[in-house]
């Protein structure tokens, strides 16, 4: 008698009450995803979406969050190109070419 309620336990409550713990951690971490849905922390729960007044805009602009002292400044002046070394036309222009690889051996794999 023991060795069928031993059975009867191992077989069918313990998975049933795992399956039902199951069920309960996804409803939990469903109902805390609809009450947060971007994980911000501080939103409104449901029903008290009007309880609060809404934070008002900070006065005046924000301070930079980097100092306009911080930082390289790189000094440079414009060169203007006479027209012939443009390449618009006037005169070629003249391009590298490399030579072709012609010592590689190929294999068909089959």
């Amino acid at each position: 008698m023991y060795f069928l309620l031993f059975l009867f336990i191992v077989f069918i409550v313990a998975p049933l009450l795992a399956a039902a713990v199951k069920v309960w951690k996804i409803r939990r971490r469903m109902r805390s995803f609809m009450e947060d849905p971007f994980g911000q922390g501080g939103g409104f729960p449901f029903g008290a979406a009007g309880a609060t007044a809404p934070k008002s805009r900070q006065s005046g602009r924000r301070r930079k969050k980097i100092a306009r002292d911080v930082g390289e400044y790189v000094a440079f002046t414009e060169v203007e190109m006479p027209a012939s070394g443009r390449g618009d036309g006037a005169s070629p222009i003249m391009a590298e070419t490399e030579r072709q690889i012609s010592d590689a051996e190929w294999e068909d794999i089959k």
